[in-house]
């Protein structure tokens, strides 16, 4: 074991390296030609299309690092463990897969073993086959019914006869997967998320998604008041000045942008604050907890679930990356709560879950702890855009560009790849795109 240890500490210690260093510790006093509000995928993305292209521009972050909602915590457990996003979803098309491996990352193929737990046992090859029958032959129908001309309630397309499987397939497919109870999220947007070709990064998706940011010009800590478009010019005022720019690229979350945190003069019209309400944010929240000890035929990267009867369970992936860190994910309004309630009744909700499938000795090598606060996040405020049924189409209206100089980017836009950082990467390109046509007229 400590052999392994010492090897991922090898490569680990050459990935440190490649870090976000910012060409600027300040705000520029000349105008650039595109300002970028938001360090994400989306911002990273347009800020590397607009450099390639020959264009000056300048990342306006609100906190201290890169990555938004991707983030690889490096210090409390001592290896990377992501916090946020983790999976490089649909890594055949996701331009990130291949950018990991050109920067030395090991990227690898996800393990898709399950395993299923009823009470305080491993479910028997007759009730896993149940179960995953039951949870296979509905996202195949949900799929199906999001293809209809008329977008609604995914709900409606749930088959009848998941006989009581039906509360494990509602949670493993809704609050689990969207951080939304199936009721409220779009039949268009299930069927055209990306449900399958996952990928994982050894060294964290964050760390990976960090390392694109590499020698960009970045302004940490400076959150932006407000954006103002007046005649062929964008201000941006920050907590550090104002930045002019030619253009302006948007990649906060929709939860930024429904808090009105950020002014913007002229205001958005309605066409952006109707989808900004459509495309409400999901909850989600992670618990993560370091396992000292062996559990029982649990290998490295196994999701686990339990039977169950309503939303107030877990997902847990064991054993991340041959790490002893434990993924334990909730959602929807569970997540809220135990938010709200503090990290101590979240730590305690996920180690009352993993002993009820363990049992209790299992409390006993639970070591260091972790809890994600997205939801809590100033400049996140929840996990990922979904769309509300019948408003999926929404997602178009961030493709338009705001008084003709402001654009948008982020996995709000994308209409396939929405809640993934690969769908924000792209989305920032396009307004990368946008941006160069327009100064290039």
């Amino acid at each position: 074991m400590s052999r392994v240890l010492v090897n991922r500490r090898t490569v680990l210690g050459a990935v440190a390296g490649v870090v976000a260093t910012p060409a600027y510790a300040n705000l520029p006093q000349r105008a650039v030609d595109v300002a970028i509000i938001g360090g994400g995928s989306a911002g990273i993305s347009a800020a590397r299309s607009l450099v390639r292209a020959g264009l000056s521009t300048m990342v306006v972050e609100a906190t201290s690092r890169v990555g938004g909602r991707c983030f690889s915590d490096r210090v409390t457990f001592d290896v990377p463990v992501d916090v946020g996003a983790h999976w490089i979803h649909g890594a055949e098309q996701n331009p990130l897969a291949k950018l990991g491996r050109d920067l030395g990352f090991d990227v690898y193929e996800e393990d898709e073993e399950d395993v299923l737990f009823i009470g305080n046992r491993r479910a028997d090859d007759e009730e896993w086959s149940a179960y995953d029958r039951a949870v296979d032959e509905a996202e195949q129908a949900l799929v199906r019914f999001g293809w209809r001309p008329e977008d609604g309630s995914s709900l409606a397309g749930l088959p009848r006869d998941l006989g009581d499987w039906r509360s494990s397939v509602l949670f493993r497919l809704g609050v689990y997967e969207f951080g939304k109870s199936l009721a409220d999220i779009s039949s268009w947007d299930f069927a055209r998320a990306q449900h399958s070709g996952d990928m994982l990064c050894r060294q964290g998706f964050g760390s990976l998604l960090r390392a694109t940011a590499r020698g960009l010009p970045i302004a940490f800590n400076a959150p932006v008041d407000s954006v103002t478009v007046s005649n062929d010019e964008v201000r941006l005022a920050t907590s550090q000045g104002t930045l002019r720019a030619r253009a302006a690229i948007v990649t906060v979350p929709i939860g930024v942008l429904a808090s009105g945190r950020i002014r913007f003069s002229p205001v958005l019209p309605d066409v952006y604050t109707s989808a900004v309400e459509a495309l409400a944010m999901g909850s989600n929240l992670r618990v993560l907890l370091e396992i000292r000890g062996e559990l029982p035929e649990i290998g490295t990267d196994n999701a686990i679930f339990a039977k169950s009867d309503n939303d107030r369970s877990f997902g847990a992936i064991a054993r991340v990356s041959g790490t002893n860190v434990w993924f334990l994910d909730t959602g929807g309004a569970y997540a809220r709560e135990l938010e709200a309630a503090g990290d101590q009744a979240a730590v305690e909700a996920a180690v009352d879950w993993l002993a009820a499938c363990f049992g209790n000795d299992v409390r006993r090598i639970v070591a260091r702890t972790l809890v994600s606060r997205w939801g809590r996040s100033e400049f996140c405020r929840g996990g990922f855009s979904v769309a509300a049924p019948g408003r999926s189409s929404q997602r178009a209206a961030f493709r338009l560009p705001h008084a003709e100089r402001v654009f948008f980017a982020g996995e709000h836009r994308h209409d396939t790849a929405w809640g993934t950082v690969g769908g924000a990467w792209e989305t920032g390109e396009l307004a990368a795109q946008q941006a160069i046509d327009l100064l290039r007229r």
